[in-house]
């Protein structure tokens, strides 16, 4: 140094604050003034000073401040072994060795690893999946589900690559690849989807479709039972045309189940 030297500073002006520094260098030599922390402060001015320490073996030449303490220019001074312990800069400076600084056990110093500059924008990452579908759906009907990626910006996007699909039983509803759902018998099954490590479901009903009824009796004029099925209403439309009934067939009387668990149905002639 030309003019004035320290270990961790030379020169303050207006409003220096130096705090929670270790000064570790082995020699600190100016020819005007020279101490183990901070060289001097501008004339009229007192820096803030706190918790400073430095090298109690540090060779200072022209040094200005004979007092080590934590409050003046010199520090209070620490043995070689208590620089070399790594607790003396978390437990005395507080200093984070997580994301800040590591200890070198070589060197049997700290190296800092990374500064953050206090304006760096946290990066945007995947928090949540949404998956949204029909709950309810008819045996032999689709639904296309939509998949939603959640941010923690906030941002929400739709996702239709690299999702993968399934269904809790195949045999109750499929699911392709793409996410359509569909129905293949009655039960109740979860769709799932997973995407980036990330799980959403929800659960879905399959019902059968059920038939219309109406219009099967009337103009009819005596009661004729029925096995009941699509065909039978078909016929019955079939027999109203032939006869050239003045109304079209109406509701069934009555449904009974035979001992071999077909659906009779009663309709009357009127």
């Amino acid at each position: 140094m030309t003019s004035n030297a320290g270990g961790v500073t030379g020169y303050g002006y207006n409003d220096t604050v130096v705090r929670n520094v270790i000064a570790l260098g082995p020699s600190a030599t100016a020819p005007t003034m020279a101490n183990r922390v901070m060289g001097r402060v501008l004339a009229g001015h007192t820096a803030t000073l706190e918790n400073n320490y430095a090298f109690d073996g540090m060779i200072v030449n022209k040094e200005g401040v004979a007092e080590g303490a934590l409050t003046t220019l010199k520090g209070l001074g620490l043995t070689e072994t208590e620089i070399e312990t790594p607790s003396t800069y978390t437990d005395r400076l507080g200093w984070d060795f997580n994301g800040i600084w590591r200890w070198d056990d070589m060197a049997k110093r700290p190296v800092l690893q990374s500064v953050s500059e206090g304006n760096e924008e946290e990066p945007v990452s995947l928090i949540e999946l949404e998956l949204e579908g029909m709950s309810t759906l008819v045996v032999g009907e689709s639904d296309h589900t939509v998949t939603t990626a959640v941010y923690s910006d906030g941002s929400r996007e739709r996702v239709e690559t690299n999702v993968i699909y399934t269904s809790s039983d195949p045999t109750i509803a499929e699911i392709s690849a793409s996410g359509v759902v569909t129905a293949i018998s009655e039960g109740t099954v979860l769709i799932k989807a997973e995407y980036e490590g990330l799980i959403a479901s929800y659960e879905l009903t399959l019902t059968q479709k059920q038939i219309e009824m109406e219009g099967v009796n009337q103009g009819m004029d005596e009661e004729v039972t029925y096995q009941f099925t699509s065909s039978v209403l078909v016929g019955m439309g079939e027999w109203w045309i032939a006869n050239r009934m003045p109304h079209p067939p109406g509701r069934p009387e009555g449904a009974v189940v035979s001992s071999d668990n077909e659906l009779l149905v009663s309709v009357s002639k009127t």
